[in-house]
């Protein structure tokens, strides 16, 4: 979801996951002194970035279940023809 107003952002957001949780993050003093001269909402950028790497780490999970899902059965030789001539033939 992309979104331009941090306003609806955090509305959508409290939406998404119920109760929000404090999480402190320590930065080194120069950044907080340039972070304080941006004209920037932090915890939005933080929450998005939260967001996106945890969208990321779940697609990784789910292309890892798919990558390891059991191979199906080989079919004898001439199976799908067969099936398909047998399909055509039952038409008429």
């Amino acid at each position: 979801m992309c979104f331009t107003d941090c306003y609806t952002d955090t509305e959508i957001w409290s939406r998404e996951v119920g109760d929000m949780k404090i999480v402190a993050v320590r930065v080194p003093d120069e950044w907080k002194t340039r972070m304080e001269k941006a004209d920037v909402v932090w915890s939005e950028i933080l929450r998005r970035a939260i967001r996106e790497t945890l969208d990321g780490l779940e697609r990784e999970e789910r292309l890892a279940a798919w990558a390891n899902r059991p191979t199906p059965p080989e079919c004898p030789e001439g199976t799908a023809a067969r099936s398909i001539r047998e399909d055509r033939d039952a038409r008429g």
